[in-house]
C-alpha cells in the first residue's frame, strides 16, 4: 500500500494572552509652589532672632500675653488661664429671709478666703481668682446657705444676693447716741455667742436662741464707751430693742460732794463720777477755778493747796494720766484766759511788788506737752515818786493769737500819765509777732470791750468826759470808728468758748433773768440760740462735737 504522504497538521498557534487593559497611573500630586527663602529673608529672621534673645526683658513676657491672649479669647479657657494671673475683690450681700434686713456676722468663704459680712450685710473677700466659684454662707442661729457665682475679669457690675433663713428667733436692735440722739452705725454688738453690727440707719437684726426671752450682750464702738445691755426676745414677732451709747472721754470738774473741794471727772453722761485730785482742805471756794481744753487732753487749776503758799497757784493736769503738775507759781494772783491746743493763755498780778513796779502784771502762755512758759508781754512801771503802771484791761483768744488792751493807771496823780498810752496789741502765743494795732492817750478813759468772739469795741472818753469816739475792731483788720451809745458798747460783751478746732463758738447771754445758750461759727455769725430761758450757762466745749453747760446757782 503505498503511502501517502502526509502533511504535518497544522498546529494551531497559541492564542494570544487577552489584551490587558491599560491602567491609568495616578498623576504625580501637584506640588505648591512654596516661597522661596531669599536671602533678604534669612537676615530678617536672623534678626529677629538676634533681638528676641537680646532683650528677653520684654520679650518673653509679650510672648506670654500673646499667648493668653490667644487662650483668653476661647471660651473654654477663659477663665482658667485668666485665674492664673487675675485675682479680684468680690462682694456678696446677705439679707434676712423674712425680715428682708442685712445679716451682719454672717461668714462667707470660697476655698481659703474668707471675711465676715458687715453692718449693711455685705461682705467683701479679697484677691479671689477671677472665674466660677461656690461661696458658703454660715451663722450661728442661721441654717448654712450657699451661692455659685462668676468672679468676673473686668469690674464687678451686680452684686449677687443671698437669702439667710434664721432658725432661732429674730430681734431688731436700734442704738443712737445718747447725747445728741443721732443714729449710730457700725456698732459692734455681741449677744449669745454671735455677733453683729448696726447699718448705718443704726439698726441690726440679730437672730437668738428661741428658748430663752432675754440675753446679755455688749454695745461697742470706736469712741464710744462699752454698754452691757439686756435684748428682748419675742416669741411671736421681731422684738424691737432700742439703746444708747454714751460717747467716749471724761469731763472733769470741781466738786465738794466729799466735804472738801475735789477735782473729779465723769462720763459725759455723769455716770462714773470718780475722784481724781482731792481737795487738801486749803482750797477757797471763790479762788478755785478749773478750765478743761476743749480737745479734752488737759485740766488748768488755779487752786491754793499747801498753807505755804499765800495765793492760789497754777497747775495743770494731763487727762491721760490724771497727774498733776504746777505751772507757775508765786506770789500772783493767776486768771486763765483760755486754751489753744495745748496752749494755756493766762495773766499774772503780782501782789509782791510795788503798784508802780515795771512787771507787776503779765501776760504768758503754758506749753502743757513741754512744760514750757513764754512771757508774751508785761506791764511797763515808772518810780515811787511817779507812781503810775500798766495792767491788762482785756484779754481775748482769736485762732493762734493774743488780743489784749492795755491801760494805765496812777496812785499819786493823773497829770503823771501825761505821755503814755494805753494800747491794743496782738501776739502770737509762742510769743512771735508782737505788734500794736493802735494807741490812745493815757489820760483818756480807755475801755476794750469784746462783743463777739473775734472784735471788740473800742471807747475812748476824755479826760474831761466831754468827748468819747467809738470805734470797732475785728481781728486781722484796724479799727474803724463806729457809732454806738453807752448801752450798745457792753451789749455783746460775753465770754466766748471756742471748739477744739476754732470752727464753732459757743456762749450764754442773759434773757428775762435766765439764760439763752448760743452756738455760731468761728467768727460768732450765724448764731443759733439751741436753749432759750435756761437755768445752764455755758461752760465750754469737749471735742468739737458736744457743748458743756453748768447749772447757774450750783455749779459746785
Amino acid at each position: 500500500m503505498e503511502e501517502q504522504p502526509t502533511t504535518p497538521a497544522e498546529t494551531p498557534e497559541p492564542e494570544a494572552p487577552p489584551a490587558e487593559e491599560p491602567v491609568a497611573e495616578p498623576e504625580p500630586e501637584a506640588k505648591s509652589e512654596e516661597p522661596k527663602m531669599t536671602s533678604s529673608h534669612w537676615r530678617h529672621l536672623h534678626r529677629f532672632k538676634v533681638w528676641y534673645s537680646s532683650h528677653k526683658k520684654w520679650s518673653i513676657p509679650a510672648t506670654v500675653i500673646i499667648v493668653l491672649a490667644i487662650l483668653g479669647a476661647v471660651p473654654f479657657t477663659r477663665y482658667h488661664v485668666a485665674g492664673l494671673v487675675l485675682k479680684k475683690d468680690f462682694t456678696i450681700q446677705v439679707t434676712d429671709s423674712v425680715t428682708n434686713t442685712p445679716v451682719s456676722g454672717a461668714t462667707v468663704s470660697t476655698g481659703a478666703i474668707s471675711a465676715t459680712a458687715d453692718g449693711s450685710g455685705k461682705v467683701t473677700l479679697r484677691s479671689v481668682k477671677v472665674g466660677p466659684h461656690t461661696f458658703s454662707i454660715s451663722k450661728k442661729y442661721y441654717k448654712d446657705g450657699s451661692i455659685s457665682a462668676v468672679v468676673p475679669i473686668l469690674r464687678q457690675k451686680t452684686t449677687p444676693s443671698v437669702l439667710f433663713v434664721a432658725t432661732g428667733r429674730q430681734v431688731k436692735i436700734k442704738v443712737t447716741n445718747l447725747i445728741s440722739g443721732k443714729v449710730l452705725g457700725a456698732v459692734e454688738i455681741q449677744v449669745a455667742g454671735t455677733t453683729a453690727k448696726t447699718a448705718s440707719d443704726g439698726t441690726a437684726t440679730a437672730v437668738l436662741p428661741a428658748d430663752t426671752s432675754t440675753q446679755k450682750a455688749t454695745l461697742s464702738l470706736d469712741g464710744y464707751n462699752n454698754a452691757s445691755v439686756t435684748v428682748k426676745i419675742s416669741n411671736k414677732d421681731v422684738a424691737e430693742n432700742d439703746f444708747k451709747l454714751t460717747p467716749a472721754g471724761k469731763v472733769y470738774f470741781l466738786s465738794k460732794r466729799t466735804g472738801s473741794l475735789d477735782v473729779m471727772k465723769a462720763n459725759l453722761d455723769g455716770t462714773s463720777a470718780e475722784t481724781v485730785v482731792a481737795g487738801t482742805g486749803n482750797e477757797e471756794q471763790g479762788n478755785t477755778f478749773l478750765q478743761q481744753s476743749p480737745d479734752g487732753k488737759y485740766v488748768a487749776l488755779v487752786a491754793k493747796r499747801t498753807t505755804t503758799d499765800p495765793t492760789p497757784q497754777l497747775y495743770v493736769l494731763a487727762t491721760a494720766d490724771d497727774k498733776l503738775l504746777q505751772a507757775d507759781s508765786g506770789n500772783a494772783v493767776f486768771n486763765m484766759t483760755g486754751w489753744v491746743g495745748d496752749s494755756l493763755v493766762y495773766t499774772v498780778a503780782r501782789q509782791d511788788l510795788p503798784a508802780w513796779q515795771q512787771g507787776l502784771n503779765k501776760l504768758k502762755s503754758y506749753d502743757a506737752t513741754s512744760g514750757k512758759n513764754t512771757l508774751l508781754d508785761q506791764s511797763a512801771g515808772s518810780d515811787a515818786a511817779t507812781g503810775v503802771n500798766e495792767n491788762y484791761q482785756m484779754v481775748m483768744i482769736s485762732g493762734n493769737n493774743v488780743i489784749y488792751g492795755k491801760t494805765w493807771s496812777y496812785t499819786i496823780d493823773a497829770t503823771n500819765l501825761t505821755g503814755k498810752h494805753a494800747s491794743l496789741q496782738i501776739i502770737g502765743i509762742d510769743g512771735q509777732n508782737h505788734q500794736a494795732v493802735a494807741t490812745y492817750p493815757a489820760t483818756d478813759i480807755v475801755q476794750f470791750v469784746p462783743h463777739s468772739p473775734v472784735a471788740l469795741y473800742i471807747s475812748d472818753e476824755t479826760a474831761d468826759l466831754a468827748t468819747t469816739t467809738y470805734f470797732d475792731y475785728t481781728a486781722g483788720s484796724t479799727p474803724k470808728p463806729a457809732s454806738l451809745s453807752g448801752n450798745q458798747l457792753y451789749a455783746g460783751s460775753y465770754f466766748y468758748f471756742f471748739s477744739a478746732s476754732g470752727s464753732q463758738t459757743f456762749w450764754s447771754e442773759p434773757r428775762d433773768g435766765k439764760y439763752a445758750l448760743v452756738l455760731a461759727d468761728g467768727s460768732g455769725a450765724s448764731p443759733k440760740t439751741i436753749q432759750n430761758l435756761s437755768d445752764y450757762s455755758a461752760y465750754g466745749w469737749y471735742t468739737d462735737n458736744y457743748t458743756l453747760w453748768t447749772r447757774t446757782a450750783t455749779r459746785l
